[in-house]
């Protein structure tokens, strides 16, 4: 992955930063509105604890039985032209790659972690969405328009769920009341949300520190803005027949009955919808979590496609249950800077820039291209921490939970301790414990398996 960005780029960036003097760089139409003015919003953000390519923020108000939510998105068309030196390069890297302790971002730092990033008390360019929702949480009215901001807070995960366990009576607290809202009318519409623990690789002072992690709850409800924004724009983007999809297909015929008999082989209550089914699933206990696992593989698939490039049907995306798009992370995404343009200009009653409509196609497939390596990289790391950290145990005998098998007997295990997830040769039943015992930890091919000790 890269480390830097070539001279020209980073200077492209500098020049950007020093000549932005308020509205968006790209020829703005005639009759446009001035740049609007909100700095009077007392926007949240919410992000992993030291974060500094901050794409979102938020503010929540009540309004009758319902709220209006205020979500501000890092506008980075105020900086970066069509053509420039700084687009060039986006389009070649498509996404910001994540390593432990480092990153390669999508844009030059001064850009991703400065000028662009909305970072607490620095006036901002952002286009900033306006829902208006019911006391279920569905949209009355939705409204994006650029506007300046300025966020008042910066938060990690952990420092506001404290706020909010401890009873926050402003834009954190309604966070939750929208968050379980929204929740509610995604298990009702059939989403689908699989809260199996992540592996996560962190960098400390003594080295790489290897563990599962779940996620907090305001992780949720904060994503669930997202969510909420993704789907507006997308249902625009079809009514228009304009604009970039996030696509992934239905499980393929058949997988949701085996999900079924399964879990009952397994002894595992299943009740209600596949949505309902799923999101009562423990993934602490072995067999509740091989069943998560083998509902991760019947969501596959997941693409970009333009809108009015084929039937609706086919547009949307089956874990949302809804079409959908991403629009609310343009300092990491690519794609996000285009669907964002798209919303804009839909809201405005205006034509789309010419430059996003030319541009659409290269950038789905630099998005898809972008995506494959990020996941490459994302299992490198992990891979490679596991095989040293086995290697250097000492140890051969393991015991394990069985996640996944095929019919030749190879198939996947989970350990608690160490956390690791690897192939498994012997294995005959999912959702059981078994004693393991390991083959293979090399650390130059980051490659782990483990047999079941007979």
């Amino acid at each position: 992955m890269p480390a830097t960005f070539p001279p020209a780029v980073e200077a492209a960036a500098l020049a950007a930063v020093r000549s932005w003097s308020g509205p968006p760089r790209e020829p703005r139409p005639p009759g446009a509105s001035a740049l609007a003015d909100r700095l009077d919003l007392p926007l949240i953000a919410v992000d992993p604890a030291g974060s500094t390519d901050l794409d979102q923020a938020f503010h929540i108000e009540r309004s009758g039985d319902g709220h209006v939510v205020w979500y501000a998105i890092a506008d980075v068309a105020a900086f970066v032209a069509a053509g420039d030196a700084v687009d060039v390069e986006a389009r070649v890297r498509g996404t910001t790659v994540y390593l432990p302790g480092r990153r390669a971002p999508l844009h030059p730092p001064s850009l991703s972690e400065g000028a662009a990033s909305l970072l607490a008390g620095q006036v901002r360019p952002s286009l900033l969405w306006r829902f208006d929702l019911d006391s279920a949480g569905a949209v009355r009215r939705a409204d994006v328009r650029r506007s300046l901001v300025r966020v008042r807070e910066a938060l990690s995960y952990d420092e506001a769920q404290r706020r909010v366990d401890a009873g926050d009576a402003g834009s954190l607290g309604l966070l939750r009341e929208v968050g379980e809202a929204r929740i509610a009318a995604e298990v009702e519409r059939g989403g689908i949300s699989l809260e199996l623990p992540e592996q996560d690789v962190t960098a400390t002072r003594q080295g790489y520190l290897l563990s599962y992690r779940q996620a907090f709850a305001v992780e949720r409800w904060n994503a669930q803005l997202s969510l909420l924004t993704g789907m507006t724009a997308a249902g625009w983007f079809v009514e228009a027949g304009v604009g970039p999809l996030r696509t992934l297909p239905d499980p393929p015929p058949g997988f949701v009955e085996s999900m079924a008999m399964s879990a009952s082989a397994l002894g595992v209550p299943w009740r209600g919808s596949y949505s309902e089914a799923l999101r009562a699933l423990d993934p602490s206990r072995p067999a509740d979590a091989a069943l998560m696992s083998e509902a991760a593989r019947g969501l596959r698939g997941a693409g970009y496609r333009l809108a009015g490039s084929g039937p609706p049907g086919e547009m949307r995306h089956a874990a949302v249950a809804s079409h959908y798009t991403h629009a609310t992370a343009p300092l990491r995404r690519l794609i996000d800077r285009f669907a964002g343009e798209v919303a804009v200009a839909i809201a405005a009653g205006r034509a789309v820039p010419g430059w996003v409509l030319d541009g659409l196609d290269g950038v789905v497939d630099t998005m898809g291209r972008a995506n494959r390596r990020a996941a490459q990289v994302d299992n490198a790391v992990v891979d490679l921490i596991e095989a040293l950290l086995l290697s250097a145990s000492g140890r051969s005998d393991f015991r394990g939970v069985v996640v996944a098998v095929g019919s030749d007997g190879r198939g996947r295990v989970q350990l608690a301790d160490p956390p690791v997830l690897a192939r498994v040769e012997g294995a005959t039943t999912v959702g059981v414990e078994v004693d393991l015992r390991l083959e293979l930890a090399d650390p130059e091919s980051r490659d782990v398996r483990f047999s079941v000790a007979r």
